[in-house]
Order: C-alpha cells, then sequence, then structure tokens
C-alpha cells in the first residue's frame, strides 16, 4: 500500500515502482492472488522501474524472478539476479530468488549459502529465517533443518507450526517415524480431528 502511494505521488519515483513489484512477486507466490495476475502486475511495475532507473536493483531483480518463477527461462534469471546482487547484495528477496535458481540448477549448498547470507542481512525477519529452514531440508542436511526449525519456532511463535511440520518431515526423512509423530501433531494445532485421521492412517497402515 505504501509502494502503491508512492508511485501516485511521485510516477517517476523507481523505487516505488520496484517496491510494487516485489510485494506483487510475494502475493503471488504465497497464493494472495492468482499467479497469472501477480507476475503481470509485477512485470508492468517492474518494467516501469527499470525503465525509469536502470541500475534500481529491485527493478532489476524483479525481473529476474519473473524469469525464473513464471517463465522458466533459467539463464536469463541467473543473469538479472547476479546483477540485481552486484548492484545491492543485500536485499533479501534477490538472494533468496537466486538460492531458488542455485537449488533448481542441482547446486544445493551454494543454495544453502545464499539463503543465510540472506538471513544474516535481515535477521529479524520472519521470512529470511523460516526459508533457511527449507533450504537446509532441501540440502539434505537433516540435523541442521531440525535445529533451524527449532531456532526459529522460539524466536518466532507465529511461525511455530509451520516449523512443527518441517521438524515431522526431516525426521521423516531420516526413518524416525515415532520422533517425527508429535512433530506432527504440533503442527496440527487445534484440528484434533484431521490429527487424529492422520495417525490412525499411520498405525493402521503399519
Amino acid at each position: 500500500g505504501h509502494f502503491e502511494e508512492a508511485v501516485r505521488i511521485d510516477p517517476r519515483f523507481s523505487g516505488g515502482w520496484s517496491g510494487v513489484a516485489g510485494c506483487k512477486l510475494i502475493d503471488g507466490l504465497f497464493g494472495r492472488m492468482p499467479a497469472a495476475d501477480a507476475a503481470a502486475a509485477a512485470r508492468e511495475a517492474a518494467e516501469k522501474a527499470v525503465a525509469l532507473d536502470d541500475t534500481d536493483a529491485l527493478g532489476v531483480g524483479a525481473m529476474g524472478y519473473l524469469d525464473l518463477y513464471f517463465d522458466w527461462n533459467f539463464e536469463a534469471a541467473r543473469q538479472r539476479l547476479e546483477r540485481g546482487l552486484k548492484l545491492n547484495p543485500h536485499v533479501a528477496l534477490l538472494r533468496h530468488a537466486y538460492a531458488d535458481y542455485l537449488m533448481v540448477t542441482g547446486r544445493l549448498q551454494e543454495s544453502l549459502e545464499q539463503v543465510r547470507i540472506a538471513r544474516d542481512d535481515e535477521p529479524g525477519s520472519p521470512l529470511a529465517n523460516a526459508i533457511v529452514v527449507n533450504h537446509a531440508l532441501f540440502a539434505r542436511q537433516y540435523d541442521d533443518a531440525i535445529e533451524e526449525a527449532r531456532r526459529v519456532a522460539e524466536r518466532f511463535p507465529n511461525l511455530a507450526s509451520n516449523m512443527h511440520n518441517i521438524v515431522g518431515e526431516t525426521l521423516w526423512l531420516q526413518g524416525r517415524d515415532e520422533e517425527a509423530l508429535p512433530e506432527l501433531e504440533a503442527s496440527w494445532g487445534d484440528d484434533a480431528a484431521g490429527w487424529q485421521l492422520f495417525e490412525s492412517g499411520y498405525r493402521n497402515g503399519g
């Protein structure tokens, strides 16, 4: 809302347009609006940002985000995201996208290093902290994923349910089923009936 107000006040403010683009991308990625609509709105805003200032790091990076997540043009994504990070290495949103590029191209350890840099840049961000957990899991660094998830759950209680779920999944992947069950149960929160169905299926299935 603040970014949209900024560009209403000054339509030539590139930072306002790149901010709109970044927010629309997150809306699309997390299901707050249809992905196609979010991508179209983000693309329009990012193009305006870059047309006004081709050194706007978030504007350049937002175009790379679109290349990666919506166009699946991985080489274009790499070029734009790397350029965005050169322009400003402290934008966590760009680090996360670059980490995902590394992940989908099989460079899992490097992807984990990138999200850790992003967390160090924005230590108070719940998202920047939680993403480290996911990348540790994807890199099959299971003990690190569990440790990171428990730390995030303690520091950001509103993410506790998600972190219990990741710990449960990680233990499950390690074959530690009985240890996983309490974590998975905690992730269901108040949905006792749903949890009972899950546990019954597990028990009955052997």
